[in-house]
């Protein structure tokens, strides 16, 4: 059961965008036009194309900042292959034991663990490519390749700078 709070959190009418007009932007590569600046969640996800070396998408905050994301391919939700559903997930500030500071995902059908972290790579693992994941979500602040497959580059500045600037439970909306 979700508690009142987060319910609050979740709702669109209650949650108004909190931004410093003092506040500097990341060196981050710039977003396409077509994607946007959250307007109800603490972070959104809009992902593009899905394909074999992973799934690319931009993650923007309400604040303003905005980086790369990679996730796996489309596998319908099947664990350790599969991207997660799109939808709307309560998140947590989670120090992993294995990833040390990430934002966990709570709630996601199907599947548990799921967290954003650094990391590389997000290739089919079936088809002979790399993958940093299994299923979770991949932040960088530029697009590259690596072990010649497209990836995520410099993921641990994007993470670093993505973990300052968000509350310790917020929502994840995934287009």
């Amino acid at each position: 059961m979700i508690c009142d709070w987060i319910k609050d959190l979740l709702n669109p009418e209650k949650h108004e965008p909190q931004r410093s007009p003092d506040q500097s932007s990341p060196q981050i590569d710039e977003p396409p036009m077509q994607t946007y600046t959250p307007q109800t969640a603490d972070i959104q996800i809009v992902r593009e194309q899905s394909a074999d070396a992973g799934t690319f998408g931009w993650l923007t905050t309400l604040n303003g900042f905005a980086c790369h994301t990679l996730e796996l391919p489309w596998r319908n939700n099947e664990r350790r292959i599969s991207c997660i559903p799109p939808g709307r997930y309560v998140a947590l500030l989670h120090n992993s034991p294995k990833f040390g500071k990430t934002v966990w995902l709570q709630d996601v059908p199907g599947r548990s663990e799921i967290l954003i972290h650094a990391g590389n790579a997000a290739g089919d693992r079936s088809k002979g490519l790399k993958s940093d994941v299994d299923g979770c979500i991949l932040v960088g602040a530029s697009r590259g390749a690596l072990y010649g497959q497209p990836a995520v580059l410099q993921s641990r500045v994007a993470l670093n700078q993505l973990l300052k600037l968000v509350p310790g439970v917020l929502s994840v909306e995934i287009k």
